[in-house]
């Protein structure tokens, strides 16, 4: 087998890159139920899956933990 290989050995640059975003794809902080609806629209999901995810944001805002400014 080879040798040891160090830290200062890995070639760092490989891993250095970025993806360009765009902002427009940006919806803000939080969850509503318009970012849902754009959520759902955007992942092109059926009704029955929009339904549903709606269904999950209002049960997660009823018990508490959604709604952090009331």
């Amino acid at each position: 087998m080879g040798g040891k290989t160090y830290v200062a050995d890995i070639d760092r640059s490989r891993y250095d890159f970025r993806f360009d975003e765009d902002e427009s794809s940006f919806l803000g902080s939080g969850l509503t139920e318009e970012i849902v609806r754009e959520i759902s629209q955007e992942k092109d999901d059926p009704e029955w899956m929009r339904d549903l995810r709606l269904h999950s944001l209002d049960i997660y805002n009823k018990i508490g933990r959604g709604n952090k400014n009331e």
